[in-house]
């Protein structure tokens, strides 16, 4: 089964079926954004296939989209690492502004 059709499958397996907006809403993605990805047109990016992973509780992995599986074990080394560092030298002021670009799918 494809990434698209696993996204399909999982949206309507709930009672009522979700619609693409209800779907959407719960990742943060317009509705024609789940269309797209469930119609194979488009793909999500790897922070939305992370988070529809976890939406759907395992059942479209993050992997199916062509996204390596190092990803997981390089995103687990990262986090330890942050853990392990000392909190004071990372800035959590209210004014702290991310520089990363936000990526919207």
């Amino acid at each position: 089964m494809t990434p698209p059709e696993r996204l399909k499958a999982w949206r309507l397996s709930h009672e009522p079926h979700l619609t693409f907006a209800a779907a959407g809403e719960r990742i943060g993605v317009k509705h024609s954004t789940w269309f797209e990805w469930e119609s194979g047109n488009r793909s999500p990016s790897l922070e939305k296939a992370l988070q529809i992973e976890d939406l759907t509780d395992g059942a479209v992995p993050f992997e199916s989209w062509d996204f390596s599986a190092e990803v997981a074990s390089t995103m687990r080394r990262v986090l330890s690492r942050r853990d392990d560092a000392d909190e004071t030298t990372i800035d959590r002021s209210p004014e702290y502004v991310d520089p990363r670009p936000s990526q919207v799918a």
